[in-house]
């Protein structure tokens, strides 16, 4: 990576200081999903095992895996959908977080929880118009190319979509009908 995407990296986190950690978030759900999920900074079960088999994750890649075992912890989907692009820290993070869901190797309705590469848009496009309500979609690299912004934009805008969260690194969309669409930017 080039000294200019460190620079701007460092500039978006500056500029999205005061949106996390729940500043500002008026929605229940929403207020809960950052403070005890993507932002949680306590602790957590697991950290050391995962660590001890990882321990060369260091950073954004580890607090990327956290986060997922967190919210893989906090879905409890008994299907999961990972992409083949994703790396493989991160399925094991997930595995972790809900040890009885299992993984497809495709993209079912069933899933409620699913992880892709921004490279698989017309297969985002798709789950995001078949899934059920509670289903959370996790996009990795949002900002990565121009394709991936474009896809991003996409799924903010989706009708199903009721909420995003942007963490600059990844996004976070989730399906839930009782939620107001919402589009929260913060840091990770």
């Amino acid at each position: 990576m080039d000294f200019g995407y460190h620079i701007h990296r460092c500039w978006c986190r500056l500029c999205r200081i005061g949106h996390s950690r729940g500043f500002g978030i008026q929605s229940p759900f929403a207020y809960q999903m950052v403070t005890d999920v993507l932002c949680q900074t306590n602790p957590y079960y697991l950290y050391d095992d995962l660590k001890s088999l990882f321990p060369q994750l260091r950073g954004l890649r580890l607090r990327i895996c956290k986060m997922l075992l967190r919210l893989s912890n906090a879905q409890q989907s008994a299907e999961t959908y990972f992409d083949d692009g994703l790396p493989k820290e991160y399925m094991a993070y997930v595995k972790a977080g809900n040890r009885k869901g299992q993984f497809l190797p495709a993209p079912d309705e069933s899933c409620r929880f699913f992880l892709f590469t921004t490279e698989n848009k017309e297969t985002v496009v798709r789950v995001l118009d078949s899934a059920h309500d509670g289903t959370i979609v996790f996009l990795d690299r949002i900002y990565g190319n121009e394709d991936a912004v474009e896809l991003w934009e996409q799924v903010k805008k989706h009708p199903r979509v009721s909420a995003t969260f942007d963490l600059f690194d990844c996004g976070i969309a989730v399906l839930n009908r009782s939620v107001q669409k919402m589009n929260y930017t913060m840091n990770l």
